[in-house]
């Protein structure tokens, strides 16, 4: 397989290159994790994000939408402690806001996967 440079040597970014970017995703929890996962990269390198996926798994309850929509400020305070995770207010906050909006859309009959997909024509 050709890989682009930027996948660089270390084998989880080869992985991750392989498997996950740029193959088309549809599930609305999967890409709610790319989205966190994507928006936590900002300012970083992503070789930062994939060392701390694991962490990001347990910290957002598997990226469960109801779990994450639920987060209270507790929870926040707990993640703004985790070390494990990019513990950023702004970036937690936006994940719990985004959760919420997808289940509002989910209710309204839409899911998250055809209003992003919407925007390539499928």
């Amino acid at each position: 397989m050709q890989r682009c440079q930027w996948a660089g040597s270390r084998e989880n970014m080869q992985m991750y290159h392989d498997t996950v970017w740029g193959v088309p995703e549809f599930d609305d929890q999967r890409l709610f994790r790319k989205l966190v996962l994507d928006m936590n990269q900002a300012g970083l390198s992503w070789q930062t994000i994939l060392n701390k996926m694991d962490n990001f798994d347990r910290a957002y309850e598997q990226f469960e939408l109801e779990k994450v929509a639920a987060f209270d400020e507790a929870k926040v305070e707990s993640l703004m402690q985790d070390a494990g995770i990019i513990p950023n207010r702004r970036k937690i906050e936006a994940a719990i806001n985004n959760a919420q909006k997808i289940l509002a859309m989910q209710a309204a009959g839409l899911s998250f996967s055809d209003y992003l997909w919407g925007f390539t024509d499928y």
